[in-house]
């Protein structure tokens, strides 16, 4: 048989041995993978999803607001009617039901699995299509715009972050039908001290954090060995913070349950699992990671960096914490990035003066390069000195919070003061004037302009 005669007859096996109220939470990903195959194998696509749509109607139909698409063909039109009418008798013309409709399909857009947003998008799209009139009064009603709307331009320069060109062109397609908005009256969420990370401590607000990023990477792993790679890692999380635990007061038991019930579903196999992988030796690294020369790749930068990093912390535990993490970061950079700005500031307040020194290297590597190169537009420099940006910024809140909740214990408090002097000697290190240009070369001309 052909593979996708044997991928079909896999689906329709995995949907009718799932407990079908399961299933509701995945029905919009089933869908989407399904509809690739709809053209080729009609006959058997179709026998699933009359079972998922037509057959179950009565226990799925509240996920049914989550499919974005299904092939227009002859033999779908009972499973397309059922969606119709569904579509139709839950539908109204107050402002509060269009507005659940766009959130629906923003929650697409922001889905986990890359193949479900432009299906999303293309939702999102005809909403504000056949919403016009509704849209202008939302956009000019007031001087702050409707918060749907902020909302919706929000989730979409998110999603252009990281876009395949159909994504790009979609969300062209919506920021375009929304029309130009100043966005000063756009009331958009700003970094503040509550939103970063409480401290460089890795401590039990980190671990929540950390299994909610790894819980995200799972689901969204593209592959089998990236998977692999995120089950090994939150396997070594939860047994590091002795999730297993029965001791209810215990903090692994704590941060179980602080978890959401769907993550510990998702997890709950991996409290007794047993994958094992071998992790690389020290990395070596010759200068800087980002040559001027012949710059490298955003994703490269970002995952052999953080792997570096990670080595060179002189913290036993968070060390033994983040280091299965790191074979993660070449197939999905975004649990680097979230772990970045506390290995930095544990490196910087701790660490050894050679790992500071090449901390600066590494990051002066990247500013000269964006502040004195012509060609403005390299995606790649930009993207660096964001991130660059963005780990500055942490350590700035970072040196606030201690130095308000400064310890009353002498040990402590001396402790806390040399840390403080280390982050802050190398703060002033790094030129205003370049920080400045470098911004400026990014368009960043507020963050220019602070500086």
């Amino acid at each position: 048989r052909d593979i996708t005669d044997l991928t079909c007859l896999a689906w329709n096996c995995f949907v009718r041995n799932v407990e079908i109220a399961s299933l509701g939470p995945l029905l919009g990903q089933i869908v989407v993978a399904l509809s690739s195959l709809a053209e080729t194998h009609a006959a058997a696509i179709t026998e699933i999803l009359r079972y998922l749509i037509v057959e179950n109607q009565s226990i799925l139909s509240p996920y049914f607001n989550e499919i974005y698409f299904i092939p227009d063909i002859p033999m779908l039109s009972v499973v397309n009617a059922v969606l119709r009418d569904h579509i139709t008798s839950s539908k109204s013309a107050a402002p509060s039901a269009i507005d659940e409709e766009l959130k629906h399909a923003l929650k697409g857009v922001r889905h986990e699995r890359p193949e479900v947003r432009p299906y999303a998008l293309k939702a999102l799209l005809k909403l504000l299509k056949s919403n016009q009139v509704l849209l202008q009064k939302y956009t000019v009603g007031s001087e702050l715009v409707n918060p749907v709307v902020t909302e919706i331009v929000a989730t979409i320069l998110r999603a252009l972050r990281e876009a395949t060109d159909e994504v790009k062109e979609e969300c062209s397609k919506c920021l375009g039908v929304i029309g130009a908005i100043d966005p000063g009256r756009l009331d958009l969420p700003i970094l503040n001290s509550s939103q970063v990370h409480k401290s460089y401590e890795i401590d039990d607000e980190f671990g929540v954090e950390l299994l909610t990023e790894l819980a995200r990477t799972y689901v969204a792993a593209e592959d089998t060995q990236s998977q692999d790679c995120c089950a090994f890692a939150i396997q070594q999380v939860l047994r590091i913070y002795n999730c297993v635990s029965t001791e209810q007061k215990s903090s692994g038991a704590q941060i179980w349950l602080r978890l959401p019930t769907e993550t510990q579903e998702l997890f709950r196999p991996l409290l007794t699992s047993s994958y094992s992988a071998s992790i690389s030796e020290r990395p070596t690294s010759a200068g800087s990671i980002f040559k001027c020369s012949k710059p490298v790749t955003y994703h490269v930068w970002v995952q052999k960096w953080t792997t570096i990093l990670i080595h060179q912390l002189e913290d036993s535990f968070a060390k033994s914490l983040l280091l299965p993490c790191s074979l993660i970061f070449k197939h999905d950079i975004h649990p680097a990035i979230h772990v970045v700005p506390h290995v930095l500031t544990l490196i910087l307040s701790q660490g050894t003066a050679g790992a500071q020194e090449q901390i600066h290297k590494e990051i002066m590597a990247v500013l000269n390069y964006c502040a004195h190169s012509k060609d403005s537009s390299h995606d790649s420099s930009h993207a660096c000195v964001q991130t660059i940006f963005g780990v500055l910024d942490h350590l700035k809140v970072w040196l606030r919070k201690t130095f308000s909740s400064g310890d009353d214990r002498k040990s402590k408090y001396q402790r806390q003061t040399a840390e403080m002097a280390n982050v802050q000697a190398f703060l002033k290190s790094i030129p205003q004037d370049v920080l400045a240009l470098s911004a400026f070369r990014c368009r960043a001309f507020a963050r220019s302009l602070m500086y």
